[in-house]
């Protein structure tokens, strides 16, 4: 079963709570036309009625998204199982050789729909052909499908999905620059937060 969203949190300061009322359009009867959301964490008029400044319900209203779609616990310890598992077959095949994360999950800007980046460091073993043994591990287990190697491109990657959640990870050989550059972002995050 999917995870449910968590509920949304109560209006921030310099909203004034105003009672619904719908709009009246081709003179109806307010109370005869129905409520359309406009999106998933759409309040309605919340947004609009008793905001002093239209910038003050745009403001909730961006809240309310990033409230809306930030990863779940859930979501998060799958991705963590994920690595773990991809650690475990990593270390199986090159002993001494270190699996880490790289990309927008290890900023932490990742949305429910962003893949896992990972990379092999330390590994002995020339990347495709690391990528094409990696590959036939991975096909070892029923909840992993869709693995490709991608051996042409500048930079070889394998990818999969794992069934149960749809997640992709991809993974990459000796080519530590995206940690570097993750790690940069993770700073900046950090420095500067929203």
């Amino acid at each position: 079963p999917a995870p449910s969203k968590p509920s949304l949190p109560a209006p921030q300061a310099g909203f004034v709570p105003v009672p619904f009322q719908a709009p009246r359009w081709q003179g109806a009867p307010a109370a005869t036309q129905p409520f359309k959301k406009l999106s998933p964490w759409d309040r309605g008029e919340a947004y609009r009625a008793g905001c002093l400044d239209k910038r003050v319900g745009l403001h909730l209203e961006i809240l309310d998204f990033v409230a809306y779609i930030k990863p779940t616990i859930a979501e998060g310890r799958r991705r963590e199982n994920l690595v773990d598992v991809t650690r475990q077959i990593t270390a199986k095949l090159w002993p001494g050789s270190e699996l880490k994360v790289y990309g927008s999950y290890s900023t932490g800007l990742w949305l429910p729909s962003s893949d896992v980046d990972l990379v092999v460091v330390k590994c002995d073993a020339h990347p495709v052909q690391a990528l094409h043994r990696l590959k036939k591990e991975l096909a070892k287990f029923s909840n992993f499908g869709n693995i490709l190697v991608i051996g042409s491109a500048k930079v070889p990657i394998i990818k999969w999905n794992d069934l149960h959640s749809g997640i992709e990870l991809s993974v990459c050989v000796e080519m530590a620059d995206g940690v570097a550059n993750s790690k940069w972002v993770a700073e900046q995050a950090q420095a500067f937060p929203p």
